[in-house]
């Protein structure tokens, strides 16, 4: 039963991840690779916190609220450097795929126009693997015995050492908050990087123009709702994550709102066709692939010279 309600957590946790990952990131190399990009630069953020952790932990013990808090300070340095990483290679990956000389396909697709596109994959990147992490202890502790999330964080006494009738429903609701939280990322993701693209570009401008007013929009509303999604996730242990997860969809909600807002989102036609796009494509290329496979080897078979057959061997010509 453990190992049931550790499938079922796992697929609340990563199965609409899954469906954006097949429907936007799949079909492109290019795509994959800041994917993976989006997800190192997370966990170099992780690695800082956790230096800094063990540098305050040899002085004192520090709270668990100084911790997150350096976490989540940690994260949105790490998506600002990752910005600026990406549109210094933003700017050589264009200039390489819209030479005359050389022409790429996939990096043709990151031009002027689909910059969100741009840092919707790139915090794709660095939602999943902040998903992954969340819920990783929630899985591992349902396969055998033991107290959901970090047992350690836990202070003696006040919560209960075993999950309580009262608490069964913990990994759900904590599993389907990982999976807001990985598309908060994504959110946040593209929110700070239109105001900083707003802000660089018309710095670069030549000649200079005025700045767009409510650029910092995106950037405080991602910072902010940041960290009132950390603060609210706090409440967790003392039994109300229904009431977590429902604040967490609130913002959600909001920031989705927002960055629909920005990018200016058409809706499509149909939603079902929009999502199914990429597995009818594949299906198509797959049966193209073996009509022509099967074409070629028609073809060579006809062409072919015919071989005599050997096994009837007779005496040689000149013997007769």
């Amino acid at each position: 039963m453990g190992k049931t309600d550790a499938c079922i957590c796992a697929a609340y946790a990563f199965a609409p991840a899954v469906i954006v990952f097949c429907r936007f990131v799949a079909k492109e190399p290019m795509r994959i690779i800041l994917f993976m990009l989006g997800a190192f630069f997370w966990l170099c953020s992780l690695l800082l916190t956790s230096i800094i952790w063990r540098l305050i932990g040899t002085f004192y013990e520090a709270p668990t609220l100084i911790s997150v808090f350096i976490f989540v300070v940690n994260q949105e340095i790490a998506r600002f450097l990752f910005f600026l990483f990406s549109q210094s290679a933003y700017d050589s990956l264009i200039k390489l795929g819209t030479s005359n000389r050389i022409i790429i396909p996939e990096i043709r697709l990151l031009g002027a126009d689909s910059r969100h596109t741009f840092a919707f994959v790139c915090g794709l990147g660095f939602g999943t693997i902040t998903c992954f992490f969340s819920v990783a202890n929630v899985v591992a502790d349902l396969t055998m015995e033991g107290v959901p999330g970090l047992p350690a964080s836990l202070e003696n006494g006040t919560y209960p050492g075993g999950r309580t009738y009262h608490d069964v429903d913990v990994p759900y609701a904590y599993a389907n908050a990982s999976s807001l939280l990985l598309f908060l990322n994504v959110c946040w993701t593209v929110l700070q990087w239109d105001s900083c693209h707003k802000y660089f570009s018309t710095a670069k401008a030549t000649p200079p123009t005025e700045v767009p007013s409510l650029w910092w929009l995106g950037m405080v509303f991602g910072i902010v709702s940041h960290f009132a999604n950390t603060a609210i996730s706090l409440l967790s242990p003392g039994g109300y994550h229904w009431y977590v997860l429902g604040g967490q969809a609130f913002i959600f909600a909001i920031s989705v709102a927002l960055t629909l807002s920005i990018i200016d989102f058409k809706k499509p036609d149909s939603y079902v066709s929009f999502f199914l796009a990429p597995w009818c494509n594949l299906v198509h290329c797959r049966k193209s692939e073996k009509t022509s496979v099967s074409t070629s080897a028609a073809e060579i078979t006809v062409n072919s010279p015919a071989i005599p057959n050997k096994s009837k061997s007779g005496p040689p010509p000149e013997a007769l």
